[in-house]
């Protein structure tokens, strides 16, 4: 009897604080009042909402921290003001586009750092004609400080990172969460002092991050219940009923701007001073160390993220394969003088079923490919590709004869690639024609100064 309600212990512990419960309830209070999609009046459906991040949970979609996050921090995350399709849309772009951006080991600019990469600070050129603005016309058409931050947002809230927006003078940024507890502002300057976002203050904010942070220390691993005295209910006991008697005594709390705010006499912001000495004081104990999360032991937490399923597929020899049929597959990745280009070619891991590599290519870059074939003939050449932005230009193609001195008269053929605009998903480009003769040839592909792209493979058929 005693080991079953043992266990019925256990089984209720799990259930009423597990990933899904706590992501449950965000939605539930984040969603009470409606919130619309983007620059539409189409209210989000909180209960879709749910399913599309357990979903993505489930299949290892989402950063592997988000298993840790408090119902706080998950609310955070769910009042993403995209739609559940351009949510999905957003994961499976940078996976495509840039998985570097995910496995970025600086946590401050993984997922996010696709605004530095991508979005050109611009006057923004969404397409108008009564069409809604769209995040997917945002990384295309570029933007300036507004527009950057909330795509940020957007791309760190749709791998499952709480953000929360920031204002600065004359100037528009965002800030999220790290799995040091710690939040940073990216986009802009680090300090919370000059920061704001509607009527809070951003030092306000910041140590409420960190004050809830402490209280839930009891909730993630390396824990010790006899050494730390508070538990996940002190915030609510030290701070958040001091807030209520400010809503009773109608006191306006820390505001945006913080000198409007000490101007007020004394007795106007007691009990506000109170709540925030409050803070202060749960916040101090706050340290790396006892507060780093790992997703890893928590309960319900699938064994499946991104960091595994790249890895899995990374370690894979890459060589040219020559089919029976006589087409020839040229990855990417094997560029002769893939250094020479310096940070123009980029080479990442790639999420693709067939694992390997692929390369990013941006600005004015030269890619070296040779090929032997048996005979001299006429092939379709296509490329994999992935790219963003709607205004894209050609890939010069140059065909040599490997066989000839390099500056021989006549030696190479020029030909042009058009390459299209896959809204961040992998597509073949059109075929083209070109000449390879028999041996080694030597394929040269120029991009233009104002392309990107992402390139996983060539492919050579036989006409």
């Amino acid at each position: 009897d005693n080991d079953e309600k043992k266990n019925n212990n256990n089984f209720t512990t799990i259930k009423t604080n597990d990933i899904f419960h706590r992501l449950a309830l965000a939605i539930a209070l984040e969603h009470a009042a409606p919130i619309e999609i983007f620059d539409t009046q189409i209210t989000i459906d909180p209960i879709k909402r749910y399913h599309h991040y357990e979903m993505a949970y489930l299949n290892g979609e989402l950063d592997e921290s988000f298993s840790t996050l408090s119902t706080w921090e998950l609310r955070m995350v769910v009042n993403n003001d995209a739609s559940d399709n351009e949510i999905q849309w957003c994961r499976d772009m940078i996976r495509n586009y840039r998985p570097d951006h995910i496995l970025h080991q600086n946590d401050q600019w993984r997922y996010c750092n696709i605004v530095r990469s991508d979005v050109v600070y611009k006057a923004p050129a969404w397409i108008g004609n009564g069409c809604p603005r769209s995040y997917q016309q945002l990384i295309s058409g570029g933007g300036k400080c507004g527009p950057r931050a909330w795509m940020g947002r957007f791309a760190c809230k749709s791998f499952g990172i709480p953000t929360w927006g920031v204002r600065q003078p004359d100037h528009a940024a965002m800030s999220h969460w790290t799995k040091s507890g710690e939040w940073v502002i990216c986009l802009g300057g680090p300090n919370w002092m000059k920061s704001y976002w509607e009527d809070r203050n951003g030092v306000d904010f910041e140590l409420e991050t960190r004050a809830r942070t402490f209280c839930g220390i009891g909730r993630h691993s390396g824990y010790n219940e006899e050494k730390d005295a508070y538990n996940y209910g002190e915030y609510e006991k030290n701070v958040f009923w001091l807030q209520c008697i400010v809503e009773i005594h109608q006191e306006v709390q820390i505001g945006s701007q913080n000198g409007n705010y000490l101007q007020r006499p004394v007795d106007e912001r007691l009990w506000s001073e109170l709540v925030l000495l409050q803070k202060k004081i749960l916040a101090r104990y706050v340290t790396e160390k006892n507060v780093q999360r790992d997703g890893m032991s928590l309960h319900c937490n699938t064994k499946r993220n991104l960091a595994n399923i790249i890895q899995e597929r990374a370690d894979i020899e890459e060589n040219c394969s020559f089919r029976d049929d006589g087409t020839i597959i040229i990855p990417a990745s094997l560029c002769r003088n893939l250094r020479q280009n310096g940070q123009n070619v980029i080479q990442t891991k790639c999420f693709l079923p067939e694992g390997g590599n692929q390369i990013h290519v941006r600005g004015n870059a030269c890619l070296e490919y040779t090929v032997n074939v048996p005979t001299t003939s006429l092939y379709t050449l296509r490329a994999r590709i992935v790219t963003v932005h709607a205004r894209q230009n050609t890939l010069q193609v140059k065909v040599r004869d490997g066989s000839l001195p390099f500056f021989a008269s006549g030696n190479g053929m020029n030909y042009e690639l058009e390459i299209p605009y896959t809204k961040g998903y992998w597509e073949m480009t059109r075929p083209i024609t070109v000449e390879l003769c028999q041996g080694i040839n030597t394929v040269f592909f120029r991009s233009s100064e104002n392309g990107s792209m992402t390139i996983k493979d060539f492919t050579l058929e036989s006409i």
